[in-house]
């Protein structure tokens, strides 16, 4: 709804479905009539009863009418997000992004074929000024990439291909072993067997937890664009139903962003599939993981069973197009860049021009580029603290601080 704020639906002023209209895949949508360029969308719950049907809840937004060609924000309602009354729940579009609709949609296998209807009480959206959040023409288009910030001039940069990793031999963990069995080792998903029988001893397979995960260490950062779970194929698939795949540069993997959407019902459906999740942007990794919250397969079937884990990458060089040698060495051509960028770095041979706090590395960029006086910033992650400089790549050095990234901006 975007009428006025109540949460009471008894008063009128919430969204539902009648309760003759349940369906398969309930959704919501708007249409804001032009492009805007969003930040945050807030969803506020039912506050009298039912609150929960929110749980599993998609936002997206984008520049298509029919919804499901537009990619979503944020990660969807979680259960623990949905079961408080009236909640004001803020979905984080970052990076933004371009969009005329908005809209909210559910699968009914997280909440029940009987108990799939969509009530929302008030969709609240906010944006950046756009022209301060592109800061560029139709001509340009921004990618962010993990933190990466890369502006691309069309047809002036190569299109990538996606190579497969050899994971076998690359060290695998997952929260424990069904039945402390070696037969059921983190490492049978990176053995590079393709069998979908977990009774041939192909499959990983956890025992049973609230929070299932697995995880492999790829043992050095790379560019990741493609995701294939391959999943059990003689018994028990459904119970990849909900799994989230994750990809980044931390151990912990509840630190790193998801790549795609959670599995869904229907592809957990079909037995041995080879499910592929897309990291669209790519993202920078050394960890990838899978995990499963057991809300959605309920306590008593929530082991995790992986038969095969592929992943597919960019070459890092033609993902970036840099090297910390761009950086520090001003006679390397810089065509395509507009942002460089040095990992656990920091700044040093400079006054900033200012600081601030920033909530990403994308909001920090975004500073730094309505400043014409700034050509490079760093930006501590555990922190927010934003600091602008007027320092160019060539005369940049930087030392190393854990947990900051260091930037720099080509302009024109």
């Amino acid at each position: 709804m975007v009428d006025a704020l109540n949460i009471v639906i008894t008063d009128g002023r919430c969204m539902q479905q009648t309760t003759e209209s349940y369906n398969v895949h309930p959704w919501w949508k708007v249409d804001l009539e032009a492009n805007h360029c969003l930040g945050r969308i807030t969803l506020v719950n039912r506050g009298d009863d039912r609150n929960e049907r929110l749980n599993g809840a998609v936002v997206r937004a984008g520049i298509h009418n029919d919804i499901f060609n537009n990619a979503a924000c944020g990660l969807p309602v979680t259960r623990d997000q949905a079961s408080i009354p009236g909640a004001h729940l803020q979905i984080v579009c970052d990076p933004p992004v371009i969009a005329r609709y908005v809209s909210v949609d559910d699968d009914f296998h997280v909440n029940g074929e009987w108990d799939n209807l969509l009530t929302l009480c008030e969709v609240m959206v906010e944006e950046y000024p756009m022209e301060d959040c592109l800061q560029t023409t139709e001509k340009n288009l921004l990618i962010f990439l993990f933190g990466i910030l890369v502006w691309f001039y069309p047809l002036s940069c190569l299109c990538l291909d996606l190579t497969a990793l050899d994971l076998h031999g690359m060290q695998a963990s997952q929260i424990s072993d069904y039945e402390n069995s070696k037969f059921s080792a983190a490492s049978r998903a990176v053995d590079g067997n393709l069998n979908t029988s977990y009774a041939d001893g192909s499959c990983s397979n956890t025992g049973y937890n609230a929070h299932p995960w697995w995880k492999v260490d790829l043992e050095a950062n790379h560019c990741l664009g493609r995701i294939t779970l391959v999943n059990r194929g003689d018994a028990g698939n459904e119970r990849l139903n909900g799994a989230v795949v994750r990809a980044g540069i931390h151990n912990d993997i509840f630190n790193n962003a998801a790549c795609g959407l959670p599995v869904t019902r229907d592809q957990a459906s079909i037995p041995g599939a080879h499910l592929q999740i897309v990291c669209d942007p790519p993202v920078i990794a050394r960890y990838v993981s899978v995990d499963d919250d057991f809300h959605v397969n309920g306590e008593w079937d929530n082991l995790l069973t992986l038969c095969e884990v592929m992943v597919e990458e960019y070459p890092m060089e033609d993902c970036l197009q840099t090297t910390i040698a761009m950086i520090v060495n001003p006679s390397v051509s810089i065509t395509c860049l507009s942002t460089l960028m040095f990992v656990d770095k920091e700044i040093t041979n400079a006054r900033p021009l200012s600081v601030v706090h920033m909530k990403s590395p994308m909001q920090c960029f975004m500073r730094c580029k309505m400043n014409n006086e700034c050509w490079s910033f760093d930006y501590v992650m555990t922190s927010g603290q934003c600091r602008l400089y007027d320092v160019k790549a060539g005369d940049l050095k930087a030392d190393d601080q854990p947990d900051c990234l260091v930037y720099a901006v080509v302009r024109g």
